[in-house]
């Protein structure tokens, strides 16, 4: 739930201006005036909440975690602006193409944060909820720390760059509709868990929290990927953006996509040796819940158009339309099918999410051949359906369907997987 919070929080102050950010990056010179252009709402509308939260006397620690407790208080709003600082700082960094300075600050905060859980192991007899967050939110002060320290050069002649109301104009245009879709995002990946325990109770809760923290491995590549991607495709855009190039990474990413969807389901019934009998059912909505992060992670391929037309309501308009089929589809299935009926709605709404940011993109920029990216997620519903709903009478039907199914996809894109096996043997990916 803190995360929760503070994640939340920091779409709300940060207007999604480290968006903005990246996509005006290569577009203004002074790239120090974007930066303290993405920082200054932020830290205005953090002091704002914080003066006025003081003054109405309104603990948030009691309604979201169920603890009054001016620790826990203090915490969130730190917490909100660490992180926030952290994001934009993070952006700035890759914008630059610091990869090691990155990668530290990376490392850095886990291993502090290992030695902080080590300390509060040793030192404290009684451990709580309160010394967690409080130990959460110094490993944010000191991944904050680690940012300005490897940025100082950078943030101090921003800070000497004066206000630039055209540009901050232009970012905010381009940064308030994506805000819409934020937050519809933030519920989209919320929703789904209070309609289960509603409907369910805590109990299928669990199942499904563990499901997802498994999927969220995946959630891995998927950071990495847009962290590169977006700056490469604006500066593509700057450059020149040649549509071919746009196409040549889709397909790739459809066939990793396609492979490690594929492994989930071949390798889901291990899972059985790892849990205990209460959670039993992980093995079949795990294809489901790993579905999530991979059809976001391909759509950060299809949807460019949004970005390069700047025509960011489109963007809202995908998340809301995401999370109003999250919502119906969770009503319906979830009194009838529990967690299975959680898992599958989540997935059905990001296919909704992939397909409404690829019709979007196509028709704001250029028509991206996508026939055969629908048939192969056709195909890989059916698949997830029947593990979902345990119809396959055995694991050997199983694994030889979710083969078949790759097998399928290859076919379809035979000359890209040919292409990416000779370069392979040549060591050499160059488009």
């Amino acid at each position: 739930m803190f995360q929760l919070i503070i994640n939340l929080g920091v779409i709300l102050v940060s207007l999604d201006m480290h968006q903005s950010y990246v996509r005006e990056y290569y577009e203004v010179e002074k790239k120090e005036v974007l930066l303290k252009l993405a920082f200054l709402p932020g830290i205005l509308i953090s002091i704002i909440c914080f003066v006025l939260f003081q003054s109405i006397d309104i603990s948030l620690s009691y309604y979201f975690l169920g603890l009054d407790s001016k620790v826990l208080d203090f915490c969130i709003f730190t917490g909100i602006l660490f992180l926030f600082c952290i994001n934009l700082f993070s952006h700035a960094l890759r914008m630059q193409g610091r990869g090691w300075a990155f990668s530290a600050t990376q490392i850095i905060p886990k291993l502090g944060y290992l030695i902080f859980l080590l300390l509060l192991v040793y030192f404290f007899r009684e451990k709580n909820y309160e010394q967690l967050i409080v130990t959460n939110v110094l490993v944010l002060l000191l991944s904050t720390f680690c940012f300005i320290f490897i940025l100082w050069d950078e943030i101090k002649k921003a800070w000497k760059e004066s206000f630039d109301a055209i540009i901050f104009k232009k970012m905010l245009s381009f940064s308030l509709p994506l805000l819409t879709g934020s937050l519809a995002y933030w519920a989209l990946i919320s929703v789904d868990r209070l309609i289960l325990s509603y409907f369910r109770g805590f109990e299928e809760v669990g199942i499904y929290v563990v499901a997802t923290s498994l999927a969220a491995g995946i959630g891995v590549f998927v950071t990495v990927f847009s962290n590169l991607w977006h700056p490469l495709v604006y500066k593509w855009v700057k450059e020149g953006i040649d549509p071919k190039k746009i196409i040549f990474i889709n397909e790739l990413m459809v066939l990793a996509v396609g492979l490690l969807w594929t492994l989930v389901g071949l390798f889901s019934w291990i899972l059985v040796y790892f849990f205990p009998q209460q959670y039993n059912g992980v093995q079949y909505i795990i294809v489901a819940c790993v579905a999530m992060p991979l059809l976001y992670m391909l759509s950060e391929t299809t949807n460019i158009g949004i970005g390069i037309s700047r025509k960011t309501g489109y963007a809202m308009i995908t998340s809301l339309f995401a999370l109003l089929t999250n919502v119906i589809v969770n009503y319906i299935a979830v009194p009838i099918f529990g967690v299975k009926g959680t898992a599958l709605a989540s997935m059905t709404a990001f296919i909704f999410f992939l397909v409404l940011r690829t019709e979007f993109s196509s028709f704001l920029w250029r028509s991206l051949p996508r026939v055969k990216m629908y048939i192969f997620l056709l195909i890989y519903i059916v698949l997830t359906l029947l593990q979902v709903f345990e119809i396959y009478p055995n694991t050997l039907i199983s694994s030889a369907a979710w083969l078949f199914g790759f097998f399928i996809l290859c076919c379809l894109y035979s000359s890209r997987l040919s292409w990416l096996l000779e370069r392979i043997k040549l060591g050499s990916f160059q488009c």
